[in-house]
């Protein structure tokens, strides 16, 4: 079937059929049999698919002694629009470059021609994150190749469809904010009118995965990156810059960084897979294309 293993794997190296379960057994169902796998997520018995799937993979490829049980699988599967969204969580990671998530966004062919053959040839995207030292990574399965889309949220599985769905909310995760554009001054002025009271949320402990924006100043380039893993103290955020720089010189993305209460420009949190806050997203949706500005709209919760 598959000769992937090899030998007996070294002690503190990722598991092989963690790994390869998420990196080649599921993107070969996609490649292979993408209406079956996509109807098969979507049933009640998926777990159970998926389950036999990981015990079937793993006695054609390992001894037995080396076998694991499925423990922790588990999917998940919604629409968004004209796609679909199979987000899958496997056995929880022990090991670096171990798999927290998969998550694979298949745009669905026109309602009139959701034929078998339609469906098996619909583009698709598949991204694994994975446990590293610091939190998690993603990559992207683009050909027969893996490719590092940088660090990923931290390890919970609706901040990870919140990262798979809102590419390109990461993309603009580094905005530079013209001082001209009204749109965006009265965003930054209601976030910054609603920041008191969802940081006494935060402080209170009620939220979870909370950040805020911040500009950072190069000369007469100003980008604004969100800050992570956030902690406050006597007036200021502190936290990890996430997202590459693509103009101001002297940061980069993980560094620690510090912003003052007052200088925050957004902020946001997630809850029940919906977005509260991120203000400067919010304004930018008119100018999106029609269908990827819907998508958005629909996953955010009524502005405070």
């Amino acid at each position: 079937m598959f000769n992937l293993f090899g030998k007996k794997k070294p002690n503190n190296q990722p598991h092989p059929l963690k790994v390869n379960f998420a990196k080649i057994y599921i993107p070969t169902c996609l490649q292979d049999m993408r209406s079956g796998f996509i109807n098969a997520m979507a049933s009640d018995e998926a777990i159970g698919v998926l389950s036999r799937g990981w015990t079937k993979f793993g006695e054609a490829n390992l001894p037995k002694n080396e076998m694991l049980k499925p423990i922790g699988l588990d999917v998940t599967v919604f629409r968004e629009q004209a796609q679909i969204i199979i987000a899958l969580s496997f056995p929880e990671p022990t090991c670096e470059g171990e798999p927290f998530f998969s998550g694979a966004v298949i745009d669905l062919p026109d309602e009139n021609d959701r034929t078998e053959e339609a469906m098996n040839a619909a583009p698709y995207r598949y991204f694994v994150s994975s446990m590293t030292t610091s939190g998690t990574e993603i990559e992207e399965l683009v050909g027969e190749d893996y490719c590092k889309q940088g660090n990923g949220p931290e390890a919970d599985l609706h901040l990870f469809i919140e990262w798979v769905m809102n590419a390109a909310v990461r993309d603009s995760s580094i905005m530079s904010v013209r001082s001209e554009d009204e749109d965006m001054k009265q965003a930054v002025e209601r976030a910054r009118a609603t920041l008191p009271a969802i940081t006494e949320k935060f402080l209170a402990g009620e939220l979870e995965n909370f950040i805020v924006k911040m500009p950072i100043s190069d000369g007469n380039a100003t980008e604004h990156f969100w800050l992570v893993d956030l902690k406050y103290h006597d007036g200021k955020f502190s936290g990890a810059i996430e997202g590459e720089p693509q103009t101001v010189q002297g940061v980069e993305e993980g560094q620690c960084y510090e912003v003052a209460f007052e200088e925050v420009t957004d902020w946001m949190h997630i809850k029940d897979g919906l977005i509260y806050g991120n203000y400067s997203l919010r304004v930018l949706l008119p100018s999106m294309p029609p269908a990827k500005a819907q998508l958005y709209a629909d996953r955010f919760a009524p502005a405070d």
